[in-house]
């Protein structure tokens, strides 16, 4: 079936218990919150989450506690992550955290303590635009309950790194 949310939608992630889904939109800056019952899926736009501009992934922590959010901004200018607390009746952001230009790819490690995230630093650019830069760049973030931050360092990557994926 289909469950209108009222805006284009670009990436979803469910809980481990498949009670919610939580669904990235990115026009209307938003984080749908959809409930699972059974087979019966409802959406509730008063339930959207405000997160950044151009919202482009998601993923959840293994327990279902956080969701995390992946704005990726305007090109050439800082983005951010913005924490939600998926527990309760309402989630609700709880922080936003400063990631660096143009994040893309986003992986969550299987054991919810760390994440990886890939930054294009304007590597989609025409090559005359200011925002170009040639190569991208890879951050880590650790996740220490609803605490996200983002390690020290970024490991250089090649031009336009995309997708990325974590295993054990």
């Amino acid at each position: 079936a289909e469950v209108p949310v009222g805006d284009e939608v670009n990436a979803v992630a469910i809980t481990p218990d498949g009670s919610r889904a939580f669904v990235t939109k990115p026009l209307a800056a938003k984080v749908g919150v959809l409930n699972i019952t059974g087979d019966k899926v409802t959406y509730a736009l008063d339930d959207d989450v405000p997160v950044g501009f151009n919202v482009y992934n998601i993923a959840l922590t293994p327990d279902g506690t956080i969701a995390i959010a992946v704005n990726n901004t305007a090109h050439g200018n800082s983005a951010s992550l913005t924490i939600i607390d998926a527990t309760g009746m309402h989630p609700h952001s709880i922080d936003t955290v400063s990631v660096g230009d143009g994040p893309e790819g986003f992986a969550m490690a299987p054991d919810g303590k760390s994440a990886a995230l890939i930054l294009l630093h304007g590597g989609t650019s025409a090559h005359n635009d200011w925002t170009y830069h040639r190569n991208g760049g890879i951050v880590a973030l650790k996740i220490d309950g609803q605490k996200v931050t983002v390690r020290p360092g970024e490991i250089p990557m090649g031009s336009v790194p995309e997708g990325i994926a974590k295993s054990r």
